[in-house]
């Protein structure tokens, strides 16, 4: 593959495209439309990275005893690849045994790695905080608050995307994620690390393996939005990258049918409570037909080839009730601390908005088991890490792009997940 230069093959359903920059190699290769991931390094060297830093090698196969996702690599940056690359290894970690097998999700190794990670850094997750979602909701302005706090200590980076990347975790992959935090820390009892990874929350198989990785106990946090608002605000950031022609109501329409099928797992899920195998059934499916077929084959299509995907999911996302129950299942019912994005940004426009701010992270830090802390101030400048989303181009408003009858439709979408929002969160937003 690393020789390949430019081929296109089409045979029973499946292609295999491969592109050439002048530094870099990537290959994508789709079966069935399902997707898999192996890992980079017999195939790309330390220039590639400099010159084309989105680069993923994903290959997509379907195996006759189900789905295989082994490992997927976003090579955002220098730090990030030598992150990804420490551990027990001088190269990348080697594909799973097995793996050719499609053996299911999960843990490998499952007691050495619950050893590992209770005698790690991380104190078999006592020592992290994960900010699962949702994207666009307002994670990066939560975050930027959090990591105020003196005893909070961020990775390389606020999103590391491992969970949502490596479905399938051993012990090295695992020494890639830990070596994402700094091994040096403030002298304090109650430091945590934070992962701000906000694609977490919307993935069952996430939620599943968190679980059994940190049966201790991880602290979790999300950040909701109403879910039409929030559909707009990721077009428009697509938009603002230069990846979306479709019009806000063009997209909605052609990701609809999707969506509904979508939707009505989500409903069917509240309707088999007290029916474990059921939950498996429906979490798979929701993975596979709604988080990992339209959403990650768009979003690796349209990172690696710069064409507009015309495929991006907009409304997944915004079945927050069945997210957040899901998580619950797993995690419990109690373990995820809900707040709303629309009193993030309340605070944040107060006019004492240290006082107004302090006041809304003092239950989140009650909640992370955290001392009180009255030092928040307001992010400057568009955050402590700066603004990232296309800030040089406006944001339009929905209002503007949302005609009644496209509304109607999107409420009639969301409408059983409103309604149960209340009771699984604690939470109403308005649609």
């Amino acid at each position: 593959l690393a020789q390949a230069s430019r081929v296109h093959w089409r045979h029973q359903g499946s292609y295999l495209s491969h592109a050439a920059t002048p530094k870099c190699n990537y290959v994508v290769l789709e079966v069935n439309h399902e997707i898999a991931h192996v890992p980079v390094g017999a195939i790309m060297g330390a220039s590639c990275r400099d010159t084309f830093p989105f680069t993923l090698i994903h290959i997509l196969l379907r195996s006759s005893l189900g789905l295989w996702v082994a490992q997927g690599l976003d090579l955002r940056s220098n730090a990030a690849w030598e992150g990804l690359l420490a551990g027990p290894t001088d190269g990348p970690c080697p594909l799973p045994e097995g793996a050719m097998t499609g053996a299911s999700f999960g843990l490998m190794d499952r007691e050495d790695l619950l050893q590992k990670m209770a005698t790690s850094r991380l104190e078999g997750g006592k020592r992290l905080i994960l900010l699962i979602g949702e994207q666009k909701s307002g994670t990066t302005a939560l975050f930027d608050l959090l990591t105020q706090h003196p005893v909070l200590i961020p990775g390389k980076e606020k999103e590391l995307h491992f969970f949502d990347f490596h479905l399938r975790i051993d012990e090295c992959r695992m020494n890639s994620y830990i070596n994402q935090f700094p091994s040096q820390v403030p002298n304090f009892f109650a430091w945590s690390y934070v992962d701000g990874t906000p694609d977490l929350l919307c993935n069952p198989i996430v939620a599943r393996n968190t679980a059994e990785l940190f049966p201790g106990g991880v602290r979790l946090l999300a950040v909701l939005r109403d879910p039409i608002e929030r559909a707009h605000a990721a077009w428009d950031e697509t938009r603002r990258a230069g990846w979306e022609a479709r019009s806000f109501p063009e997209a909605i329409v052609d990701e609809f049918p999707m969506a509904q099928v979508c939707g009505r797992l989500a409903a069917e899920y509240f309707t088999v409570l007290d029916n474990a195998t059921a939950l498996d059934q429906i979490e798979a499916d929701y993975f596979r037909k709604c988080v990992l077929v339209r959403d990650r084959r768009c979003w690796l299509t349209s990172n690696m080839t710069g064409q507009k995907p015309h495929c991006k999911q907009y409304l997944m996302k915004g079945f927050a009730a069945f997210h957040a129950r899901v998580w619950q299942r797993h995690h419990g019912m109690d373990a995820i601390h809900f707040v709303r994005s629309k009193d993030y940004y309340e605070a944040d426009g107060a006019e004492d908005s240290g006082a107004a701010l302090s006041a809304f992270v003092a239950p989140i830090f009650n909640h992370l088991r955290l001392p009180a802390y009255n030092g928040i101030s307001k992010p400057s400048d568009g955050g402590i890490q700066g603004c990232d989303h296309h800030c040089d181009m406006l944001k339009t408003n929905v209002e503007d792009v949302l005609d009644v009858g496209l509304r109607i439709m999107m409420q009639e979408l969301y409408q059983d997940t409103m309604e149960r929002l209340p009771q699984v969160t604690g939470l109403h937003l308005q649609s």
